[in-house]
């Protein structure tokens, strides 16, 4: 989904498609997730940050708000789920369950850099994104 007319740029288009086809292929959230809700697979993307997110790199705002996103299963995002753990009605039971949302991202990135190591592809972005994100 676009924001607001805003159009991503290819570095955020191909981190989409990493983070879905990462998605679909690992077991991430099957591990991340089973024993939470019913089919962990069926999910959608969060922006952790908020799309339009901003931080300070070496001093210069970023947009960073379409890196900070992560697969989440619809019944603990949508908006018309009552999970007990839905990370957008309830974050506080979400975040006392998996910890903050940004800890969740981190560690996707982290599952992400080894699983992408194998087939010999690279993150779009640099540990000093990682690293405003964390802030």
């Amino acid at each position: 989904m676009i924001s607001k007319g805003k159009s991503k740029t290819a570095a955020e288009k191909e981190w989409l498609e990493m983070v879905v086809s990462y998605a679909t292929e690992s077991g991430w959230l099957t591990n991340m997730y089973a024993g939470y809700c019913n089919n962990p697979t069926q999910f959608q993307i969060d922006h952790v940050l908020g799309a339009q997110a901003k931080r300070k790199i070496n001093g210069v705002s970023v947009k960073v708000g379409e890196f900070a996103i992560m697969p989440i299963p619809m019944e603990l995002h949508d908006i018309t789920s009552n999970h007990p753990l839905n990370r957008t009605l309830k974050p506080r039971a979400y975040r006392d369950e998996f910890g903050h949302e940004t800890e969740v991202w981190e560690r996707l990135v982290r599952d992400m850099k080894n699983w992408l190591q194998i087939s010999g592809e690279t993150l779009p972005f640099d540990n000093d994104l990682i690293e405003a994100v964390m802030r």
